[in-house]
Order: C-alpha cells, then structure tokens, then sequence
C-alpha cells in the first residue's frame, strides 16, 4: 500500500479526532489523562503549527487520512519535544507506517531545533 504523509491541514481536523477518539476507545485510553480526551483534538490544525514550534503530520491512502502523529514542546521547553498524539486505523497496522510517523516527526523536531525528544509509551497500546 502507498502511504502520503503531510502536515495537517483543517480539512484533516474531523477525520484525525474520529481516528484518535476511535483508537483511544479501541484500548480503553479515554478520559482524563488520555490524549483523546484533550480539548485539542477537536481541532487539530489549530493547535499543531510551525509557528508553535510544533508539527502534526497525517498519513493518508486513496486521500483517506488513516492516522497521525506530531511533536510539540514538554512543558514549554525549548529544548525537549514530546512525540505526540500517534495512533493509526487498525488495517493500517503493523506495515511501518507508525515509525513512518515517527522517524518523520523526529527529523522535523530536529529542524525545529529541539535537542530531546520525549517518547512517552503507554504499554497497553500494542499491536
């Protein structure tokens, strides 16, 4: 299968929230403290930006978005990003794709000029 990925754009907002809130419910991550549960899903465009100094990318197939992922600062730091908000459609699984958005989103955290990435892992959410 070929894969697109491309930062957001608004027409993206509604299929990225549907695919955040649909996966964070596939593994119980709902409610506070889970990032589907964060007012900014609803508008993601919104708060990923390069003028915030972050990024949310969007892997599309057949213009389809199946899933996600951005880097924004840690706590307001100049120096350490969070790998952020990356989940993926159940079909589009365990092809590369998640380190697609990974590998992509670390390059742009380094061009952003962030020195650490932080990759926080919630360990239930295998595949």
């Amino acid at each position: 299968m070929t894969y697109k990925i491309e930062e957001i754009w608004p027409e993206h907002d509604r299929d990225i929230c549907r695919i955040i809130k649909s996966v964070g419910a596939e593994y119980a991550a709902a409610g506070d403290g889970f990032g589907p549960a964060d007012e900014e899903t609803l508008c993601m465009s919104r708060h990923y930006s390069r003028k915030n100094n972050s990024i949310y990318l969007v892997a599309t197939r057949d213009d389809r978005a199946v899933g996600g992922g951005g880097i924004a600062a840690f706590n307001g730091s100049n120096a350490i990003c969070e790998l952020r908000k990356l989940f993926l459609l159940p079909e589009n699984r365990g092809q590369g794709l998640g380190e697609a958005l990974a590998l992509k989103c670390l390059a742009h955290a380094k061009d952003m000029g962030y020195r650490a990435p932080l990759l926080i892992h919630d360990w239930h959410l295998r595949t």
